[in-house]
């Protein structure tokens, strides 16, 4: 009887999965056709543009002759060849520029789009709301605790589910799972990029709801996967990372940290050396260092580092390894990992499965006490 319940409740889930699926699919085949259509009215548009204009052009000059050469001819009229001619280079002068008015008009319109676009993003209200009522926190002085949180992001599959969690001031935490098991969405919901389904995270034994932003986010330092370098001197872009005035040897001590001045030192203008869109003109591992001396050079007492060596080379690697292990004397470091020997050497490794926490502990404890663990270790290491 149990059996058939549970059949039912499955092929409900997948008949359930399968509808949402097509209703996605076809929500996107409509979206897809409208864009398209609009797309090829605009190359329509584009493609007569041209030859229109350039016959307009002709017939303009055909009736200007027409009645231009009546009227020179026509003894009555006191109407001049000087003056025709004057009247024709003045009509031919002013195409031109008209044509030129038609393509900025053009290119206005198909500006004043995106700008619609990105004006949506720009004025939409945040999410994450502040008081009056919020409390400085300069300093972090004890720990952090999740305290039966849940997150979900659409209101009905929760992402998190019962996390509960102490980090001590000082202890090095790993994070480990299987992709989609809510590792970064908990760095996320510390850095409230995101606020709680449920339950609290507390610093200091007060809620990070209760805290101002600003000063959350100071506490805490982030290099993430992707290296986000802006166009500008190296100098700055290490700079970016405090919201005070640095001096130079601020920036080069960060630098030094994080092994950063390796490189610096030998590239033609240091640390006014300006970097190219995306700083192509850096490696990977270079630019991973360049992000942690920016993390590190504001002195947050938090550090957090999400797949920070996962899209590196061996060889980079190592070296922004040896660069997190500087940088991370005296701080509280979180760590999200896919590679368990960067992780390793942790104070504590949480291991998450579908949200939930399924082991915590040191590297040994956890490969005799979670299984979930063991296999992931084992398909890296053997």
């Amino acid at each position: 009887m149990f059996s058939n319940v549970e059949e039912k409740l499955n092929s409900m889930r997948i008949v359930k999965a399968f509808s949402r699926e097509q209703y996605e699919m076809e929500r996107f085949e409509e979206i897809n056709n409208k864009h398209f259509k609009f797309w090829r009215k605009s190359r329509i548009y584009h493609a007569f543009n041209v030859p229109l204009s350039e016959m307009l052009g002709v017939v303009t000059g055909v009736v200007v002759l027409m009645i231009g050469g009546i009227q020179v001819l026509d003894p009555n009229i006191n109407f001049s060849f000087g003056n025709f001619i004057a009247f024709m280079l003045a009509i031919f002068s002013m195409q031109h520029p008209l044509k030129a008015i038609t393509n900025a008009y053009a290119e206005i319109r198909k500006a004043l789009v995106s700008v619609e676009r990105i004006s949506e993003i720009l004025n939409r209200e945040s999410e994450i709301t502040e008081s009056s009522s919020q409390i400085e926190m300069k300093t972090f002085e004890k720990s952090i605790e999740y305290k039966n949180v849940c997150f979900s992001y659409n209101g009905s599959e929760e992402v998190l589910t019962n996390i509960n969690l102490t980090i001590k001031k000082g202890e090095k935490i790993a994070l480990v799972g299987s992709s989609g098991s809510g590792k970064t969405t908990m760095v996320n919901l510390l850095e409230r990029m995101y606020d709680t389904t449920s339950g609290a995270i507390l610093i200091d034994n007060r809620n990070i709801k209760d805290i101002k932003l600003q000063d959350l986010r100071t506490l805490m330092g982030t290099v993430t996967q992707e290296s986000i370098l802006f166009s500008n001197t190296i100098s700055n872009n290490i700079g970016y990372g405090a919201l005070k005035e640095l001096t130079q040897k601020e920036i080069i001590k960060a630098a030094k940290i994080a092994y950063a001045d390796e490189f610096i030192d030998s590239l033609p203008e240091k640390y006014e050396t300006p970097l190219y869109t995306r700083a192509s003109n850096l490696s990977g591992g270079q630019k991973q260092r360049l992000c942690i001396a920016r993390a590190i050079v504001g002195d947050p007492p938090i550090l957090i580092f999400d797949e920070a060596t996962s899209a590196l080379d061996t060889e980079a690697e190592l070296k922004v390894q040896k660069a997190i292990e500087q940088a991370t004397k005296s701080r509280t470091v979180i760590v999200i990992a896919h590679r368990l020997s960067t992780i390793l050497s942790s104070n504590k490794i949480i291991v998450l499965e579908k949200g939930k926490i399924v082991g915590m502990g040191k590297h040994e404890e956890l490969l005799k006490s979670c299984e979930r663990y063991e296999e992931l270790y084992n398909l890296q290491f053997k």
